[in-house]
């Protein structure tokens, strides 16, 4: 291809142009997005925003965008990745991951996408409480020794592993050992 033909090819962005209207690409996106000035004034908004945050788009237009993310984009770089808090209409926040891209152009133009992460940070929470809880039960437990297979190739190889010392418990306590699930898994020999 010469010089002359590749000149007359519009180039496949120019063509999508002629195609269609570039804000439908915007409105046909999956994503819950913003399109701010460099000064953080949202310029559009589609629709799934207000399926996320109750806010019509047009009553976004010409907000800051510190409306939707009462801390702001904090000064984040093109390509950032985030967890913050978004606002909700009904005055809630709630979490929401959040990107950040550029439109370089005569005026610089930020892209903002928004992600409920609510399940996300529930998931979080559940896993933190399970953690709490699971600590606490074993920290509770006086003693708990196994009995492990040092070598799975060796029966009568063992190593011992306690909570807490051994001779402490042993004498003042009672001893039952029981066996989970496949006869070869450790033998558990709680002290209580």
């Amino acid at each position: 291809m010469d010089a002359r033909t590749s000149a007359a090819t519009p180039s496949a962005v120019e063509r999508l142009a002629q195609l269609i209207e570039p804000g439908s690409l915007l409105e046909a996106t999956p994503e819950c997005l913003v399109v701010t000035a460099a000064d953080g004034k949202i310029l559009f908004a589609n629709h799934r925003m207000e399926d996320l945050t109750g806010f019509a788009p047009d009553a976004l237009l010409g907000q800051s965008v510190a409306m939707l993310l009462p801390a702001g984009l904090g000064g984040a770089d093109q390509g950032a990745r985030f967890e913050a808090a978004c606002h909700h209409s009904g005055g809630t926040d709630f979490p929401v991951e959040v990107h950040l891209g550029a439109i370089e152009g005569p005026e610089r133009l930020l892209v903002v996408t928004f992600r409920d992460a609510s399940e996300l940070q529930e998931g979080r929470e559940a896993r933190y409480e399970a953690e709490v809880k699971y600590r606490t039960l074993v920290e509770q437990i006086p003693a708990v020794v196994y009995l492990d297979p040092v070598n799975e190739n060796e029966d009568d190889s063992t190593q011992l592993t306690t909570s807490e010392e051994f001779d402490l418990f042993v004498p003042s306590g009672r001893v039952h050992a029981q066996r989970f699930g496949d006869p070869r898994a450790p033998l558990v020999l709680c002290v209580g």
